[in-house]
């Protein structure tokens, strides 16, 4: 379903202990012709709000918000559970109210598309985000990190909110924690988000944590050393590039959705979870307790006990080394052909309950 209001209400709102559960539900196109508010750009006018409740979202996707305000959702006490969905264009957002808000994003995959107050997932205010067994990619190429104004009208940011902390941002006693999740961030010389990571904001401090088994990818301003020390994990796997990129124009770019989600066969991402069929490392659904056994396409979500970093698992064989250019391009391209075919998650049906 799609809405284009001109109004800032958001498409479901869930408050004080109710409950919303969201699964197989598509939302696209949704635009409130918000602005930023000068100096809070921090404050969304989200799709999805909740005050003091729950979200439970499962199998779901949240695709082309071109509102530069509007963000996936914003979850202000209580906790959103986002399991095995794909999020594309803006972000998510969680703060504590009344009572402590949480975010669990699991096995599922956030890619913004816009440099825009909402590309990130933010967690203030003392909100906590729990990114597990996750893809976040954010492609900072197209941007200046630098204020909005007569010379940079399109490539920059807002006033009083950098690029910086796209795609992750955690200010005000916020915390963002990473479990076997794989955060890719695409920057260049002649664009780029000058600190994708950010633990401040305004003077105020937040967290960012991580496993050994997660993979961030370092860029210009933030290199490994400077990664293994923000995230407090010295472990931290910061090598090798994880997904392979489209070349052929003047800055580098993600693969079009899905293909790009998955990981480069010769790539960090593969294998590393080890125990992860009934061991210590297991996923598990926070709704009701259960195994994962899929990946956000559908497919097993381990092999051989090993599950690979993110949200996607590569089940498509790469070819040997020694069949040559010409095989890989091929094996590229039935690769992309059969994500194609297996995401089930552009599947219109819809169950929205609320209590």
């Amino acid at each position: 379903m799609g809405d284009f209001g001109q109004r800032p209400a958001p498409v479901f709102e869930a408050f004080d202990d109710s409950i919303l559960n969201l699964k197989r539900v598509a939302l696209n196109h949704i635009n409130n012709f918000q602005r930023p508010i000068v100096g809070s750009e921090y404050i969304w006018f989200p799709v999805i709000a909740g005050v003091n409740s729950t979200l439970n979202m499962v199998n779901s996707t949240l695709d082309t918000f071109v509102s530069s305000t509007a963000g996936a959702m914003t979850w202000d006490g209580g906790t959103a559970n986002i399991v095995s969905s794909v999020i594309l264009g803006q972000g998510l957002s969680v703060i504590d109210y009344t009572k402590e808000g949480v975010l669990n994003l699991v096995n599922s995959v956030f890619r913004p598309y816009d440099h825009s107050a909402t590309a990130r997932i933010q967690a203030y205010n003392g909100g906590v985000a729990n990114l597990i067994a996750s893809t976040i990619q954010f492609d900072g190429s197209g941007t200046l990190d630098v204020p909005i104004d007569s010379s940079h009208p399109l490539l920059g940011c807002p006033n009083n909110y950098k690029c910086s902390g796209a795609p992750l941002q955690a200010f005000n006693q916020g915390v963002i924690n990473l479990a076997s999740t794989a955060v890719s961030v695409i920057n260049t010389d002649l664009f780029r988000v000058d600190h994708p990571y950010s633990a401040t904001y305004k003077g105020t401090v937040g967290a960012l944590t991580a496993d050994g088994l997660t993979f961030v990818q370092p860029v210009a301003n933030q290199d490994s050393a400077a990664l293994m020390s923000l995230f407090r994990q010295p472990s931290l796997l910061t090598s090798g590039m994880p997904y392979q990129l489209n070349t052929t124009f003047l800055v580098p770019h993600y693969l079009r959705w899905p293909a790009g989600a998955d990981p480069l066969v010769t790539g960090p991402l593969l294998n590393v979870v080890p125990d992860a069929d009934g061991g210590i490392n297991q996923l598990i659904n926070p709704i009701d307790g259960s195994a994962i056994t899929s990946d956000v396409f559908g497919n097993p979500r381990t092999s051989n006990g090993l599950r690979d970093v993110g949200a996607v698992q590569h089940s498509v064989p790469g070819p040997l080394p020694l069949l040559g250019v010409g095989s890989a391009f091929g094996w590229s391209r039935r690769l992309r052909r059969r994500l194609g075919k297996r995401s089930y998650l552009h599947q219109s049906a819809t169950s929205i309950t609320n209590s």
